[in-house]
């Protein structure tokens, strides 16, 4: 059985040197914080000999931000104040690297490259990293890359006499997964067979005492999740935050969620957003708002600066007739968008994006 306190003991031992780390994406949602802090457990206690530590690739400060995860990490007995942080450490000096939640590091962090030896993720296949072996290279498009990391256990202890996780981290795993497929809402289209298999095998094992329903567990974290009201508008913006270059285009994506009416009300709008864009080094800064009110989800997007080469293709391109833009006037300054097809999140819509610019 893996467990809290394996990894909790993991966290006390910190980073060296010498050590495997297992690391997801910048964003460092939920998905990310979890997958990689549950594959560390996986991998240290099936392989006793190494030396092997999660690491989350944020500002410590930003954490926070990341509401429900950090929520979920305290209410299910993750030591918070022990956990490692990517600009804490000379992440460049790490033995060996495991990719969760990506495949491929971003492009401030290439000079991991060729330190990889494991990839568990569930975004499109960049098609890097071919060499490895099958068992090492598990990319499939499925809700949550929690419930890869979560399969692959529950496979390994089938038949055993204990579960393959206790209630702390069966929840914790359980809970992303249900916020990754907004409790697999088929409106939303991010959930597969493969979560909703996972998540059935997690409801039998995760902390039913608290929240007696895996339903009870998903309203209190998107409850935590959508409550905003603290925010400022650059907080917004590095609470889910992913960096991209497509053929030297440097694009930072921000999932925001509050509308973009909302988020321009919260103070000196295009002043936050140009300095967050200067202090990014971007070409093009592509915010992607998500609402929910009751059964009805709302995805608007804004880009900066309005000269991007994304503001025509969002009008009138191919990625406008895909997924559905259609001009809106949501902030004066900037070019702004509806988006009809609400299934094509961030995950979604940056593979066009990248088509895009790189002409394919």
């Amino acid at each position: 059985m893996y467990t809290v306190q394996q990894l909790n003991a993991i966290l006390e031992s910190g980073w060296s040197s010498d050590k495997t780390i297992v690391i997801g994406n910048e964003s460092c949602d939920m998905d990310s914080v979890v997958s990689s802090l549950v594959q560390a457990v996986i991998l240290q206690t099936d392989n006793p000999d190494s030396l092997i530590v999660p690491v989350l690739n944020v500002e410590r400060e930003d954490l926070p931000l990341r509401t429900e995860a950090f929520f979920a990490l305290k209410e299910f007995g993750v030591d918070v104040d022990k956990l490692i942080f990517a600009p804490e450490i000379d992440l460049a000096n790490s033995k060996h690297v495991v990719l969760v939640d990506h495949n491929e590091p971003c492009p401030a962090q290439g000079f991991l490259s060729n330190k990889i030896v494991q990839i568990v993720d569930h975004h499109v296949d960049g098609n890097k990293f071919t060499e490895l072996p099958a068992e090492k290279r598990i990319i499939e498009l499925v809700g949550s890359a929690s419930s890869l990391v979560a399969r692959g256990a529950i496979q390994k202890c089938s038949g055993a006499d204990t579960p393959a996780f206790d209630s702390s981290l069966s929840s914790l795993l359980l809970g992303t997964i249900l916020i990754d497929t907004m409790n697999h809402d088929p409106e939303v289209k991010k959930s597969t067979a493969v979560d909703k298999e996972v998540a059935s095998q997690l409801s039998t094992m995760y902390d039913a005492g608290r929240y007696p329903t895996p339903g009870d567990l998903y309203a209190k974290l998107s409850q935590v999740k959508f409550d905003s009201s603290s925010l400022t508008i650059a907080m917004h913006l590095r609470k889910d935050y992913k960096s991209f270059c497509f053929n030297d285009h440097k694009l930072g994506v921000a999932a925001v969620l509050e509308s973009l009416s909302d988020l321009y009300k919260r103070g000196d709008f295009e002043q936050e957003i140009k300095a967050f864009y200067k202090s990014r080094s971007l070409d093009t800064l592509l915010i992607m708002t998500l609402t929910v009110d009751g059964d009805t989800v709302t995805r608007t997007a804004s880009i900066y600066p309005p000269s991007s080469p994304l503001v025509e293709e969002f009008t009138s391109g191919s990625i406008s007739s895909l997924v559905g833009f259609t001009a809106a006037n949501y902030i004066p300054e900037l070019p702004c968008f509806d988006q009809k097809d609400t299934s094509v999140s961030r995950k979604k819509l940056t593979p066009l994006i990248s088509k895009f610019f790189e002409g394919n």
